[in-house]
């Protein structure tokens, strides 16, 4: 009789283990469907997981047990819920217009820019050039770096002082004072108003003579959109 009452008491250790474990995976999916169901659904889903938990693994086994949960309870996935509750925004208001435009004159040439647009790339796109000679072909492409683009606003630009880039290079010889007090470098500046831009002679421009008159061409951009690649405006 002593392995009877043995063997009783390890079959229902097992169930007792087995009815916990049910119960785990019961309480789990009850966690997911408190996330995923909403409304009436919620709760006759937690109505059928109840009825679920009332069952004995003992009795129907474990396998019987989840089948019968699987019939009772329908997880939608999170997927499908999301796009039926979630609402794409829309602009109401469309297009507010065409940018802003405003002057900028460079040697001898008057072009209309989109205020908020970098100097250098304004002044490329419409044929012109901040940088002299073969700096058009040796230029750092608006890093900062090279210098090349100094030139002499007057109006309005952003930022109205000074970049840390600029301070560093324009400090940096060939540049120096006194003659950069009055230089910009054309792409770390942004255009704000109307403009008249002067570029000095020699290579990086840190001559004391005005450069005469520019005629339009195409040849200000050797490497094409390559030239842009550094204007956050003109990236893809």
């Amino acid at each position: 009789m002593r392995w009877v009452n043995d063997f009783s008491k390890l079959q229902l250790r097992n169930s007792t283990v087995l009815d916990r474990a049910f119960r785990c995976s019961a309480d789990f999916r009850s966690s997911e469907l408190g996330w995923e169901e909403e409304g009436g659904r919620r709760s006759s889903a937690m109505r059928g997981l109840q009825s679920v938990q009332s069952f004995r693994p003992g009795v129907v086994g474990v396998k019987a047990a989840k089948k019968k949960a699987a019939q009772l309870v329908h997880l939608q996935p999170v997927s499908s819920l999301s796009r039926q509750n979630s609402t794409v925004p829309r602009d109401e208001g469309g297009d507010s217009g065409a940018a802003e435009m405003v002057t900028v004159r460079f040697r001898g040439n008057e072009i209309s820019v989109a205020k908020g647009t970098k100097l250098r790339t304004a002044l490329l796109e419409n044929g012109l050039s901040p940088h002299n000679g073969q700096a058009l072909l040796i230029n750092c492409r608006g890093m900062g770096t090279c210098g090349t683009c100094a030139v002499k606003i007057e109006g309005k630009v952003v930022p109205e002082a000074w970049t840390t880039r600029e301070t560093i290079r324009l400090n940096f010889p060939p540049h120096g004072p006194p003659q950069n007090a009055n230089l910009r470098l054309a792409c770390q500046v942004q255009v704000e108003g109307d403009l008249t831009v002067t570029k000095f002679n020699k290579f990086w421009g840190q001559g004391e003579v005005p450069v005469g008159p520019a005629s339009v061409t195409d040849r200000v951009t050797p490497l094409g959109d390559l030239e842009f690649i550094l204007d956050p405006r003109k990236r893809v």
